[in-house]
């Protein structure tokens, strides 16, 4: 596993350390994934508070969802596909989660020999709560959120 230089982060948890594998040239910033390989990134967390709130163990984190969304030259975004959307049911994480308690989330994705190569990707990962989806000002929506830069080689 390579450590990961972040862009950007920003999270209800505290994000002890996010790292992946398949990394197979960490220059300028940027992992290289070589195509027709599966990456997997590996983020250690552990809940915490926020503000006011308090995140409680009696809170229910049952649905929580995974996106992973590509953004290449020229502001095209491209949603991946990935084999299981919610980290709770994947077997990955046991929920609900509690306060205080260390997790380790790690997610696959497939880089397809079809896709073509790039030298700037900018990845935006997502791990949401969606049981609070109900309130429009919740701020526990989006409980992980990190953006990494990568690129796709032969």
């Amino acid at each position: 596993m390579t450590e990961i230089f972040l862009m950007f982060r920003k999270s209800v948890f505290d994000i002890k350390n996010v790292e992946v594998n398949g990394c197979v040239d960490l220059s300028a910033n940027r992992c290289a994934f070589k195509r027709d390989t599966k990456p997997e990134l590996r983020i250690e967390f552990v809940p915490t508070g926020i503000g006011q709130f308090y995140f409680e163990a009696t809170v229910t984190t049952q649905t929580l969802e995974t996106t992973v969304r590509a953004k290449l030259t020229g502001a095209v975004i491209v949603p991946f596909n990935l084999d299981q959307k919610d980290p709770c049911k994947g077997g990955n994480l046991t929920c609900p989660l509690k306060k205080g308690e260390t997790y380790v989330y790690q997610q696959g994705v497939p880089i397809l020999k079809e896709y073509p190569t790039v030298d700037n990707v900018q990845i935006n990962w997502l791990i949401n709560d969606k049981t609070n989806d109900k309130t429009p000002n919740d701020t526990n929506k989006r409980e992980i959120c990190i953006i990494f830069l990568t690129s796709i080689v032969e």
